[in-house]
């Protein structure tokens, strides 16, 4: 400690904290769209004729590699969501878990 060691034991790490292990479509994916994409790529005339409000239009977009470089921000892809702050690293995560495990309709 003298020498600048912080104390960090009983310290709750909130990327551990990232549950994995329950991720599904309608409990975690679905609510994240409703909050963050659908408000822009929804309805009649989605932003970029890009759909995130149902299932189908989701997995089929969750199939490009397009969806996960603009949900990460990564440099030649649009950064979703636009003119607003990154996902969290959990969100994230989670969204990537969901289309690793095959983005079932669960």
């Amino acid at each position: 400690i003298q020498e600048g060691a912080p104390n960090t034991s009983n310290c709750s790490n909130p990327a551990t904290n990232c549950d994995l292990s329950t991720v599904t479509y309608s409990k975690v994916v679905a609510p994240l769209m409703q909050k963050y994409c659908n408000g822009c790529h929804s309805g009649s005339s989605p932003q970029g004729n890009i759909q995130t409000a149902s299932y189908t239009a989701l997995k089929a977009l969750a199939a490009k590699s397009s969806f996960m470089g603009s949900i990460r921000h990564l440099s030649g892809f649009s950064p979703m969501p636009q003119n607003a702050a990154k996902l969290s690293n959990c969100q994230i995560d989670q969204i990537d878990k969901w289309i690793q495990l095959g983005a079932k309709n669960d």
